[in-house]
């Protein structure tokens, strides 16, 4: 027998909805809600424009309700204290603040910053820097000799220098050795910086150690890791080495932490698992803006746009508003962003300026 939903007549009803879940002693903060009941948490959103405000319509208060979740992997409990003054020590150390390299080089803190001061501008100023000169001087503009000190510190800072995983993570930087340096740019950059390319090549002798790491740091940088796409990347001495190792790729992807069903041919997606995991980088804390996830989800943008026609629609289908995860507005995504009645509206006014012309 086909599962029978319920039917949703107005505010009232998904209101009924809250107050008898909230009635049942279930779970009543977001990740939970859109884990075990996406329908109500979908037309919450289209109600009441999000959890959150559905929740507090019903009478209950929500801050005493979501889940605050201050740590993440590396295992820091973040304040607001301990934010600005890890964005004191980057910039005396000489790293960059900018939101883009914080974005790629320690996510964790630009979440914590979010989470805590409402945007990294904020973060930012709180840490008694100008936000405009900080952005200004910060922002990366490529040379020859810029290529080499960018390198250098991926080196210092423990990134990889792989190109496969370079591309991946900081494109700009990848894209700038192929100008600057022509063909072979980036071993050419390599050399020049000082490093052997065979050394952070896919070809080199793999141990068992090596191999877990580079499994992990791909899957980081959501790099398929079924064996057909890594060999056609330059891994098939790595996957090689792994059987060796492991005694198969399947043994290798399991000592990493990862289940092989699910990373063998790659994520398969759908309109409903598009959806689904954008709603679970928003419990997340995570920005969902087009650059922050081109750059750290990239299958997840591909499969978000060929469903949905473009990212923005894709994170409007998952219930959540877009422009407020959005710094700069193009004029699409204003325009996508109004009601029927506003976009009418200023149809009807054009259409009036143009036959008084």
């Amino acid at each position: 027998m086909a599962k029978r939903y319920q039917k949703w007549n107005g505010k009232e009803s998904v209101l009924e909805a809250v107050r008898k879940r909230a009635e049942d002693g279930k779970a009543m903060d977001s990740t939970s809600v859109c884990s075990d009941d996406k329908r109500l948490y979908s037309i919450s959103n289209y109600y009441f424009g999000g959890w959150g405000k559905a929740v507090t319509a019903a009478g209950f208060g929500y801050d005493a309700i979501r889940i605050y979740r201050p740590k993440y992997w590396w295992g820091k409990e973040w304040t607001k204290e301990r934010i600005t003054q890890e964005i004191k020590n980057r910039y005396i150390d000489g790293k960059k603040i900018n939101s883009n390299a914080i974005q790629v080089g320690c996510n964790d803190l630009y979440i914590a910053a979010k989470r805590y001061f409402g945007s990294w501008k904020n973060a930012i100023e709180a840490a008694g820097f100008d936000y405009q000169k900080t952005h200004r001087i910060l922002t990366r503009s490529w040379d020859k000799k810029k290529i080499i000190q960018v390198i250098r510190e991926r080196h210092r800072d423990n990134l990889p220098l792989n190109g496969f995983a370079v591309y991946h993570q900081d494109r700009g930087l990848y894209v700038a050795t192929k100008r600057y340096f022509g063909k072979g740019g980036w071993r050419k950059a390599l050399r020049l910086a000082g490093f052997d390319w065979r050394d952070f090549s896919p070809n080199r002798k793999w141990f068992k150690g090596d191999i877990i790491s580079e499994i992990k740091m791909l899957h980081g940088y959501s790099i398929p890791l079924y064996e057909n796409y890594l060999r056609r990347h330059g891994y098939g001495k790595m996957i090689s080495g792994a059987r060796k190792l492991f005694g198969s790729w399947e043994k290798a992807i399991e000592s990493a932490g990862f289940s092989f069903d699910e990373v063998r041919c790659g994520e398969r997606w759908s309109k409903k698992k598009v959806v689904e995991r954008i709603r679970k980088l928003a419990g997340e804390g995570r920005r969902l803006n087009h650059k922050s996830i081109r750059m750290q989800f990239s299958r997840l943008m591909h499969a978000a746009i060929r469903y949905y026609g473009s990212w923005s629609q894709a994170v409007y289908a998952a219930g959540i508003d877009y422009k407020t995860h959005c710094v700069i507005w193009s004029s699409k995504a204003y325009l996508r962003s109004l009601k029927k009645e506003d976009r009418d509206t200023i149809r009807e006014r054009f259409i009036d300026i143009i036959q008084k012309k």
